[in-house]
């Protein structure tokens, strides 16, 4: 009998280990993979299981918010808040300044107005004549890979004072007249124009320059909601350094902790950027660049790996981020006492990344036997499925 040579050629490839060591790729492990494919499996703690081109810098996607997270928890601290600051010049000016929150939302400053509405009150000032806004800690930014006019929320743009992940949800009554989409959010008449009129709901991505002062408009909204007078236009400029009536520092309701549980949670891009920019601030200084990101990241990477990742942003839209697997494990060797944040599927928990022609995973497997893994996968093809590499992946190790 005789056998066809690509046949023979597919059962070698089957039977060939991975490049960087380990154990032979079983045969459901290996036809899930594509030979660019690149993979590393880490029985903990340091044992090399399986191995395909895991020294390759490949596309992370979203995979690489592990170490935007680890960068953010060393330059933050986990029990980090991000602050707001509020002052009244003695001309009844209202000032408010950012820092970077990502998780300004209304519903936070809604109870941000309540408090300061109330101190004003106590204060004996109970009407503003105009509102400047504040967002210098940043400079202004345009993230690697995020399309400028696209109206997807993942391109909305970054910056130091931004609501609502700088998007606007709208719908429309039974009059067909547009409505906010979100009972805590007004829809106000500074962002009215935006709503297409062909469009019977959606979301609208602000502008650089909607984001400077969609978070000042909404701030007044809520002040006239809880009894304070508002005149005068919304502006941005620059915080008082002195002469002050009154100062208020406010502080996000989530610690870091909670905030890189959301992160990983609904894998924001946005607010992987906002941490990654206000950890440069934090170490580098304001206003937060992109190369100061750099500079203090690979600070942070150089500890913890003994080398730097190229790494242009932080949240893994850009295709210019490349890390290679064996990185990309050892990150989750230091990223292990936070895996609990990350997604949890069965016995496996995982970051995943997804850009066009690329899915990727990273985490933690434990199997019905207790053993412990690290898994890295990177697909870089039409038609790749990383999920697809997990679930072979998943049957053989829970084999054994």
């Amino acid at each position: 009998m005789k056998c066809h040579p690509g046949l023979i050629l597919g059962l070698l490839f089957l039977l060939v280990p991975g490049p960087a060591g380990g154990e032979t790729l079983p045969a459901r492990l290996a036809e899930s993979l594509h030979p660019s494919d690149a993979l590393l499996v880490i029985e903990e703690p340091h044992r090399v299981v399986f191995s395909q081109n895991a020294e390759v810098p490949c596309v992370p996607a979203s995979t690489l918010k592990i170490a935007t997270a680890l960068f953010a928890f060393a330059t933050l601290g986990e029990t980090y808040r991000f602050p707001t600051d509020v002052s009244v010049s003695p001309d009844r000016i209202l000032y408010l300044k950012g820092y970077g929150d990502p998780l300004l939302i209304s519903e936070v400053l809604d109870r941000y107005a309540h408090v300061v509405a109330g101190e004003l009150r106590a204060a004996g000032i109970h009407a503003i004549k105009g509102m400047g806004v504040d967002g210098s800690y940043f400079a202004p930014i345009t993230i690697p890979g995020v399309v400028m006019n696209s109206e997807q929320p993942y391109d909305a743009p970054n910056g130091a004072l931004c609501a609502n992940f700088n998007t606007v949800f709208y719908t429309r009554n039974a009059q067909g007249v547009p409505v906010s989409a979100e009972p805590q959010t007004p829809l106000l008449p500074f962002i009215e124009g935006r709503m297409s009129a062909s469009t019977p709901s959606g979301r609208v991505r602000l502008t650089p320059t909607e984001s400077r002062l969609y978070a000042g408009h909404l701030f007044r909204w809520f002040l006239q909601k809880h009894g304070i007078q508002v005149t005068g236009s919304v502006q941005s400029l620059p915080y008082p350094a002195e002469n002050r009536l009154y100062e208020k520092r406010l502080l996000s309701p989530s610690d870091l902790t909670e905030t890189i549980k959301k992160l990983m949670t609904f894998s924001n891009n946005f607010l992987a950027n906002q941490l990654y920019l206000a950890s440069a601030a934090r170490t580098e200084g304001a206003p937060a660049t992109l190369e100061k990101g750099r500079k203090a990241f690979c600070r942070v990477m150089t500890r913890l790996l003994k080398t730097c990742p190229d790494v242009v942003e932080g949240s893994g839209i850009s295709r210019q981020n490349k890390v290679t697997a064996r990185l990309m494990c050892d990150l989750l060797m230091h990223f292990a006492p936070y895996a609990h944040l990350l997604h949890v599927e069965g016995d496996a928990r995982f970051k995943t990344g997804t850009l066009t022609d690329v899915s990727t995973r990273a985490g933690y497997l434990t199997t019905a036997a207790d053993k412990r893994y690290r898994f890295v996968i990177f697909t870089h093809r039409h038609g790749a499925n990383a999920g697809t590499v997990l679930n072979a992946l998943k049957t053989e190790l829970n084999a054994r």
